[in-house]
């Protein structure tokens, strides 16, 4: 075999060899990224929610708060007085 062959030879396998480990090392980095940046999106998708459903029970509470001093509903609801007989 000529020395020029094995020169070339042994560059290319260098190549190859070095090519396979950056390629494994950049795919799990890159991999590790994209895994990180779901996750942080999906804790602020459950944030978000989260807010939401807070709101709605807020203004839930509201809306009985309000219902609940309504004059209408104290006009019709009895007030528990216990000397008064039924009827």
């Amino acid at each position: 075999m000529k020395i020029a062959t094995k020169i070339s030879l042994s560059f290319l396998i260098l190549i190859v060899v070095f090519t396979s480990i950056l390629t494994s090392v950049f795919y799990t980095i890159a991999g590790n990224n994209l895994k990180n940046n779901i996750y942080s999106n999906l804790k602020e998708v459950a944030r978000s929610r989260a807010a939401t459903v807070g709101v709605f029970l807020d203004s839930g509470k509201e809306s009985i708060r309000q219902l609940s001093e309504s004059l209408v509903i104290k006009k019709f609801l009895p007030r528990g007085d216990t000397s008064a007989s039924p009827g």
